[in-house]
């Protein structure tokens, strides 16, 4: 006679053979029984959860040791697929999946899963002459898939799918960008992949624990642009400024899993492209039990964070800053650190009246302690702090963003463990200082991130380049496919603070950004798209991402049911396909309405051209206000340093001849930029009718004018090398001089 526990909406039942009882009142009693005979049952029954198998109730058998949820083996091998083998005398249960096992022993917590040696957060039981076995681990082991919600009365368990040999669309990666783009597709019907290298989805937020959201919104009427299924996760975790990173995992596992057209492949290793001509044609990669796997597809998304896959296929990028400074130095990385203790009441009242405008707090985060934090001195020099983000957790900790690492190649996976290493070495002693702050005080170290948040590496070279003015001067595409409006926020580097170089009111991402030149079949969907480098600054946040990640998947879908490949898409000179595909994105809930027209007076400013020359180079900032100080004077030093790096990040082969000190901090006059002029050989007669006007007119030296001097010099050159490149050569092969 065989009994086993089931819980099915909160009722107890119990099965003897055929017969089937039910009844509440029999709860009683059955528990007496349980507690005179500890060889009958030993671990506790759940009698509250209900258990949900790809988002139906199930009868799934649950109980509790050692604080961890045993499942019967014989139904979760049932729901997942699984053929089980049974051995009650030896007390050894067997769940087999084509050429992998795994085996677990009653009362021994050594077991073997994927054929790998692992030890149980708990030892399998037997109930009732039934093997229980660990919920979590065995699930993992059998490819399924688990999802609890706080406060949630129920366990939601998702069956693993048989891997296909072919896909109407594969997603590289599993951060939200690549969730975006996979769940996208996988509702317009399409059978759909996600596979990655990583352990669980969710990427930055989840492993890199970034939990405050960088939002974009109109510049009028506060709406949100990052509509859609950004906005469905925004929901989620109740439209907060921060929000819980274990509630976020249950939220993108939830958006993943149930999606019945989509199958996902984590801890998978080495994957690469495989392509033929202009069509990339299969993935290749190393599943988690090591079988190695080639999976066809007909469109393919890059949706990680360094468009690896699409780097391997041959796609070209540059490296970090290479487009505007010449090197590859990128943005620092960020190790984020969580810390239980914060006294938040005393915190926000601090943060209220510290008399600084970059001070704030609201529900959910707080950040502040600014010039405190630029103080502390590490003990690592490529290591620094900048103010306290503060997002909370429902446990009432925070997750701490303010640890920056610099100068390190975070392609380098060598360096980048290294970094991760350092960080998490000073992370103490930082703890240590925050405790003088108020608020701070009982603040003690919980966890450090398992990954680091990198801001920077790839920038693809795609079919079209998003720019910074793009970004500035608002620019409405007709091909666009999503919005942003962060500012343009350029974290410091070894060599270079950070900067906020303007603040957009709202502009549009062309979908040929996202298209490579290679290659017809394959689309970049993350912060490694076709944007430069300081509009990448703006661009690369979360929710912009997932914005650009789901209309890569919808543009997938279209390109299947209408048999054109992403070419023919960006092609089309009537720009049909565009338009059909914003069609369907605005049917999915995106925001896609035309830009209205935000008048700014200062592009018609007369020294324009100069502060949109220096700012490309990130030689000036205009902070979240654009403003670049036109009428304030500037020093020698400054003026010094506008010419310099100007010559050093155009790559103009220019060098110059300052007549005063170059450290000089006194203001720039006159006099001294004519001197300049002169000893350059740059005639005042030769600089643009304004510039000139405003020169010779000035009583002092603003900043208008000296962006303008500096943009007129290096507007000629640029002029003349143009001419030397149009000139027939010499008869030795020689261009002729001007």
């Amino acid at each position: 006679m065989r009994a086993s526990i089931c819980i099915v909406a909160d009722e107890f039942i119990v099965r003897r053979g055929r017969k089937t009882i039910k009844r509440l009142f029999l709860a009683l009693p059955i528990l007496f029984l349980f507690t005179l005979s500890f060889s009958i049952i030993d671990p506790k029954i759940n009698l509250d959860l209900i258990v949900l198998v790809d988002e139906e109730k199930s009868a799934i058998p649950l109980a509790v040791r050692e604080g961890t949820m045993l499942v019967s083996a014989d139904k979760l091998c049932e729901s997942y697929g699984i053929r089980p083998e049974w051995n009650e005398k030896s007390g050894v249960f067997i769940g087999r999946k084509g050429d992998t096992q795994s085996r677990f022993t009653i009362g021994e917590k050594a077991a073997l899963l994927n054929g790998k040696q692992v030890v149980l957060r708990a030892a399998p039981v037997k109930i009732y002459g039934e093997p229980f076995v660990p919920l979590q681990e065995t699930s993992d082991a059998f490819g399924g898939h688990i999802v609890r919600f706080r406060g949630e009365q129920a366990i939601h368990l998702f069956a693993p799918k048989p891997l296909l040999p072919s896909y109407d669309v594969v997603v590289i990666g599993s951060e939200p960008e690549a969730i975006a783009a996979a769940v996208a597709s996988a509702r317009e019907g399409q059978r759909t992949l996600l596979v990655d290298k990583k352990p669980r989805l969710g990427g930055l937020y989840t492993l890199g624990r970034l939990n405050t959201l960088d939002m974009n919104y109109t510049p009028s009427g506060g709406i949100l642009v990052t509509k859609g299924l950004f906005e469905e996760f925004f929901n989620g975790i109740g439209r907060s400024s921060s929000f819980d990173t274990d509630q976020a995992q249950s939220l993108f596992d939830t958006m993943a899993y149930r999606e019945k057209n989509l199958t996902i492949a984590l801890s998978a290793n080495r994957v690469a492209p495989l392509k033929s001509e202009n069509k990339i044609t299969a993935v290749s990669y190393t599943d988690a039990a090591g079988a190695s796997r080639v999976i066809s597809g007909k469109q393919f998304i890059d949706s990680t964070q360094d468009a690896d896959f699409a780097a391997a296929a041959g796609v070209p990028f540059t490296l970090g800053q290479q487009d505007y400074r010449r090197v590859q130095t990128m943005m620092c990385v960020t190790l984020l650190f969580e810390v239980s203790g914060v006294n938040w009441d005393e915190l926000r009242s601090y943060l209220k009246s510290d008399g600084d405008s970059a001070s704030g707090s609201d529900g959910y985060s707080a950040w502040g302690f600014g010039s405190e934090m630029e103080r502390y001195r590490s003990s690592d020099p490529s290591i620094r702090m900048r103010g306290l983000n503060m997002g909370r957790q429902f446990n009432g900790n925070a997750l701490i963003n303010a640890l920056q690492i610099l100068d390190m190649n975070a392609l380098n996976p060598d360096e980048r463990r290294a970094a991760w290493e350092k960080g998490k070495a000073e992370v103490p002693r930082v703890i240590q200082y925050m405790k003088h702050m108020p608020g701070l005080s009982n603040v003690k170290l919980v966890s450090v991130a398992p990954e680091l948040y990198v801001r920077e590496t790839r920038h693809m070279v795609g079919q079209y380049r998003v720019t910074l003015d793009d970004v500035l001067e608002n620019r409405d595409f007709p091909d666009k496919i999503a919005f942003g409006s962060y500012p343009v926020d350029v974290q410091r580097s070894p060599d270079q603070p950070g900067m906020v170089i303007g603040d957009p009111a709202l502009y549009s991402i062309p979908f040929r950004a996202l298209t490579p030149k290679q290659y017809t079949n394959l689309l970049v969907a993350s912060r490694s798209a076709s944007y430069d480098s300081l509009a990448h600054g703006s661009i690369r946040v979360v929710p912009v991402g997932m914005a650009v990640g789901q209309a890569a998947g919808i543009a997938s879908a279209y390109a299947n049911t209408h048999h054109v490949d992403f070419h023919m898409i960006t092609n089309a000179k009537d720009g049909s396909h565009i338009k059909e595909i914003q069609r369907l994105l605005v049917a999915r809930q995106a925001y896609l309405r035309p830009i209205l027209s935000f008048p700014d007076p200062f592009t018609l400013h007369w020294a324009y051209p100069g502060v949109a020359f220096l700012r490309k180079y990130a030689i000036i900032e205009g902070g979240y206000m654009n403003d670049y100080k036109l009428d304030e004077e500037r020093s020698r030093q400054a003026f010094a340093m506008y010419v310099t790096r100007a010559a050093e990040r155009s790559g103009t082969a220019l060098s110059f001849t300052y007549p005063y000190p170059v450290a000089d901090s006194s203001a720039v006059t006159k006099d001294d930029v004519l001197r300049f002029l002169n000893v350059n050989h740059v005639s005042v007669d030769s600089l643009s009718l304004q510039t000139k006007y405003h020169l010779e007119h000035a009583t002092k030296m603003s900043a208008d004018i000296l962006y303008m001097v500096v943009y007129d010099i290096f507007h000629m050159q640029a002029h003349k090398e143009d001419l030397i490149k149009k000139q027939p050569p010499s008869a030795f092969g020689e261009r002729r001089p001007l």
